[in-house]
């Protein structure tokens, strides 16, 4: 028999408002719920970072008279941090799946008195938080270094790739790395690690990052003892990134490096008082030896940032977390300006922190 049906546009249009519906409800949630004492009616901001770094608001609630509060979102399709947010204090809380996570702390020490329940990752993160917050501000390097080494036996030898293990490897203490590929006693740690992700997560996009971390913390290292411009003979290619330029486009690294000619990533302060000098070299390179330019800036007034780039005729971008930005963590940066060469088949070639020799290294 030969059935046929006869959908009228409203019909069509219902059926797929219900499919949407149904789809929306029935996609699996995290939730993360409980306590800030002494907050009235106060404004909670879940945040999640993108593929740059850069964190995102996601969602948002408000507590009630008492403080209470719940809010639920969409399970990750992996392990994510996320990090829940009141005025300018926040805490990070990992979610593996649909769980629910249990916050309680007083709004006033939000930051630094908070307890997270539901799920092994959250104890063990908010476990690792109050350590950090107990190590103080600008400890010995003697101290620092028992630091690592418990940080280590307890929460990263045998994490098997967990998200909470790349939040601890990529912490900042007071804007530096606390674990340092480019530093001897931090290398091992993060080469330790990039093994147990390569072994557990092979398809995690971390485990790529974190490989690379490392090998280029081995060619730091080589410099630093007179060995220069030595690459690992695998390819190390670059982290890529997506910033916005002066005229407020997003611009990603990859657009204009490794596309046949060398490109150059510079890190650097535009307002500095040498960065006229920088510039003027740069632009005499770009036109002698035809290379890219993906000028990265980290002035504290953005204002003056873009006064500054928008005479440059290469791409300019702004990078709005300065000194702690993920970007500068990410390639081992810590003097500005810094500048890498990329080859023209898109893989970092050297890496420049003496402006004197600019030229003759590309």
């Amino acid at each position: 028999m030969n059935i046929s049906h006869i959908i009228t546009p409203a019909a069509l249009c219902a059926a797929i408002m219900g499919a949407t519906f149904l789809s929306g409800c029935s996609d699996p949630k995290f939730k993360i719920e409980g306590t800030l004492e002494g907050a009235d009616n106060e404004k909670i901001v879940l945040e999640k970072a993108d593929y740059s770094g850069v964190w995102q608001i996601v969602d948002s609630t408000r507590t009630d008279s008492d403080g209470r509060f719940s809010i639920s979102h969409i399970a990750p399709d992996a392990p994510e941090i996320y990090r829940l947010g009141a005025g300018d204090q926040w805490v990070y809380i990992p979610v593996d799946s649909t769980e629910t996570v249990t916050l309680t702390a007083p709004l006033s020490a939000m930051a630094t008195r908070f307890t997270l329940s539901g799920s092994s990752g959250a104890e063990q993160l908010e476990k690792f938080e109050k350590e950090v917050h107990a190590l103080g501000s600008n400890p010995d390097e003697a101290k620092l270094k028992e630091f690592r080494r418990g940080v280590y036996s307890r929460y990263l030898q045998d994490a098997r790739g967990s998200v909470v293990s790349y939040y601890i490897l990529t912490k900042t203490l007071d804007g530096h790395p606390l674990f340092d590929a480019s530093d001897p006693d931090g290398a091992r740690y993060v080469a330790a690690v990039a093994s147990s992700f390569k072994e557990f997560r092979p398809d995690d996009p971390r485990t790529a990052m974190l490989e690379n971390v490392a090998r280029n913390g081995i060619r730091k290292r080589r410099e630093s003892r007179g060995i220069t411009n030595v690459i690992e003979a695998d390819a190390l290619g670059f982290f890529d990134m997506s910033l916005h330029d002066e005229n407020g486009k997003e611009v990603k690294l990859s657009e204009v490096a490794g596309h046949g000619r060398k490109t150059l990533l510079v890190f650097s302060l535009m307002t500095h008082p040498d960065s006229p000098e920088l510039n003027r070299r740069l632009r005499e390179i770009a036109t002698q030896k035809n290379v890219a330019i993906y000028h990265i800036s980290y002035d504290p007034d953005q204002y003056e940032w873009h006064e500054g780039a928008k005479n440059l005729p290469w791409t300019t971008v702004y990078d709005p977390e300065g000194e702690n930005s993920p970007r500068l963590r990410q390639y081992n940066v810590s003097v500005l300006p810094t500048v890498f060469v990329i080859d023209a088949d898109g893989q970092l070639s050297t890496r420049i922190e003496d402006m004197a020799t600019l030229g003759s290294k590309i």
